[in-house]
Order: structure tokens, then C-alpha cells, then sequence
């Protein structure tokens, strides 16, 4: 029974897009009722953000100075062992400053509107500065971590086409998660706690 209400909503919401008594419903009348309000930007922030834009200039540095010594076919592709296991052509070096790139910007874009988040406490007056805050701090942590990801890579691929090194290695995956979920479970941790 519980099945064929959760396909009958569904059926609504691809119709309609409201449900009374819906949780997605109500969860988006919610976020509808959510205070505006600005995050608060402290040097903390400020340091964050300079560093992720300075962090993806030195990436995209690093690749337009080694591109014209790299050989016509580089390692493009790695294995868990930190082993090359697919090759192509030197321009697709390019693609990992674009790609953190693409990824910062869009992350930038979302983190202007922290009223539509979603968030593990129920978002009041009372702690919509807090939350919000936490939340965009978040997100300028985040997209740190994937331009340091992707300079890492590039960092590696160009070690390994010039023969001086392998892949990223067995520390990079533990790397990735590590600076990763770190921050996620320490955001989550912040913002569960009642202050």
C-alpha cells in the first residue's frame, strides 16, 4: 500500500508538482518560508577563498608551462596502484584545470544562495546566520579540495609522461577522502550542535 502512494505521488508531482501532505512538498513550502539573511564573512572566509582562486591560477600555470615539453601521448588515466592504465594525447592535460575550474565556478555560483540548501537541522530566525555561515564555509572548503585534487593529478601526470615518478600513488585516494569527508562530517557535527 505504502508503495502505490509513493507512485501516485510521484505520478502528481510529474503533473502538478504539488502534493498535499508530501514531503517534498512540504519540504519545498519550507525552504519557501526561510529567512534571507546573509553568512557572515570572516577572515577565515576571506583566506578560503583567495586560496582556492590563487590554488587554481597556480594549476592552470603549472600546466601551460609544462605543456610544451610534454611528449605527444601522456598517461591519462589511473589505476588504485598508482599505475597508468589509459593514455591520449598532451592537450587532454588541459582538461584538469578546466574541469576544477568549471567546478569552482559553479560552486561559487550555488554557494550565493544558501536559503536553498538542505541542511540537518531545521533552518529558524533564530539560526538561519549560523547555519547558513557553516554551510557556505562548507562549500568554500570543498571547492578548495577539488582544485588541490586536480592539481595533484596534473601535477602527477606530468611526473609520470617525463618518467620521473608514477601515478598519484596509494596515499591519493586516502588523500581524496580525507579532505573530502573531513570537512562534511566536521560541518555536520557544527551544525547539529545546538549553540
Amino acid at each position: 500500500m505504502k508503495y502505490i502512494s509513493r507512485w501516485k505521488c510521484f505520478i502528481i508531482h510529474q503533473t502538478t508538482r504539488h502534493c498535499i501532505g508530501c514531503p517534498e512538498t512540504l519540504n519545498s513550502v519550507e525552504k519557501q518560508k526561510r529567512p534571507d539573511s546573509l553568512p557572515e564573512t570572516t577572515p577565515v572566509d576571506v583566506i578560503l577563498e583567495v586560496a582556492g582562486y590563487m590554488t587554481i591560477l597556480g594549476v592552470w600555470i603549472f600546466v601551460l608551462m609544462h605543456y610544451p615539453k610534454l611528449p605527444d601521448t601522456i598517461a591519462t588515466h589511473f589505476n588504485a596502484l598508482g599505475e597508468a592504465d589509459g593514455y591520449g594525447g598532451k592537450a587532454s592535460l588541459f582538461a584538469l584545470p578546466a574541469i576544477s575550474t568549471i567546478m569552482f565556478a559553479g560552486i561559487t555560483i550555488l554557494s550565493r544562495f544558501p536559503r536553498v540548501f538542505n541542511y540537518p537541522v531545521k533552518i529558524t530566525p533564530e539560526n538561519a546566520l549560523r547555519q547558513y555561515t557553516l554551510a557556505v564555509r562548507l562549500l568554500r572548503i570543498l571547492k578548495l579540495a577539488v582544485v588541490i585534487m586536480f592539481g595533484v593529478i596534473a601535477m602527477k601526470t606530468v611526473q609520470n609522461a617525463g618518467d620521473s615518478g608514477s601515478g598519484p600513488g596509494l596515499w591519493f585516494l586516502p588523500f581524496v577522502l580525507g579532505i573530502t569527508f573531513v570537512p562534511l562530517f566536521t560541518y555536520i557535527y557544527l551544525a547539529s550542535k545546538k549553540k
